[in-house]
């Protein structure tokens, strides 16, 4: 049975071969596009699920498809692991919700849990070497 990304490179194949596009060719080009849809839709499930402090490389690999080791090949692409664009994006989210004042009433541990960390500690320390501020001085300043 195809997957969403071998059915899309599957009818991307035929169309380019069909108007005159070697079968090489029309393979890279196929294989970049399946590798860009692959991440997207990799990316697309991160962000719907950030919140989630038990969302790991293998409950997004079960969930989109591929791999984790698949996946990870994806991201080294981009000199980064899976796990490290999660980190990355949840560090982001907790730091756009406390600088544009949308935690009001929020603790700095729910704010964290928010962004897919469970450890509270652990969250700080990435936060303020990420921003050069630690999330509670960064809210108190807003």
């Amino acid at each position: 049975m195809l997957d969403f990304v071998g059915l899309v490179g599957l009818v991307g194949l035929v169309g380019l071969v069909g108007i005159g596009v070697g079968r090489d060719s029309a393979q890279t080009i196929l294989s970049s596009r399946s590798l860009a849809i692959a991440e997207m839709e990799i990316k697309r499930h991160v962000e719907r699920r950030l919140a989630d402090s038990a969302l790991n490389a293998s409950g997004i690999a079960q969930a989109v498809g591929p791999s984790p080791r698949y996946i990870n090949a994806l991201f080294e692409q981009e000199q980064q692991s899976l796990m490290r664009y999660v980190l990355q994006r949840g560090l982001e989210r907790c730091h756009q919700a406390i600088a544009q004042r949308q935690t009001a009433g929020l603790t700095i541990s729910r704010i964290a849990f928010r962004g897919s960390f469970n450890d509270l500690a652990h969250f700080s320390r990435v936060f303020k070497k990420q921003y050069g501020v630690s999330p509670s001085a960064l809210k108190l300043a807003e």
